[in-house]
């Protein structure tokens, strides 16, 4: 699991929209990832899991969209 192998990653969710309101222009999944600060998301982005997760699922993504938030 990446928090087990990225520091600074806390969690990682994801699921299939179940929306009822059909405002999802075609997205079908989603995946949230909880860092532990600013840090934590800096050393994820360069980081050879994150890459490899990239090889995955590249091939298998009509688009994507990345959406980053500070709580």
């Amino acid at each position: 699991a990446m928090p087990e192998k990225v520091d600074g990653v806390l969690a990682v969710e994801w699921g299939e929209n179940d929306s009822p309101e059909g405002k999802n222009q075609g997205f079908t999944h989603s995946v949230l990832m909880t860092f532990s600060d600013e840090v934590g998301r800096q050393n994820y982005l360069p980081h050879p899991e994150h890459d490899a997760l990239k090889q995955v699922f590249r091939p298998l993504l009509e688009d994507i969209v990345v959406f980053d938030y500070t709580i």
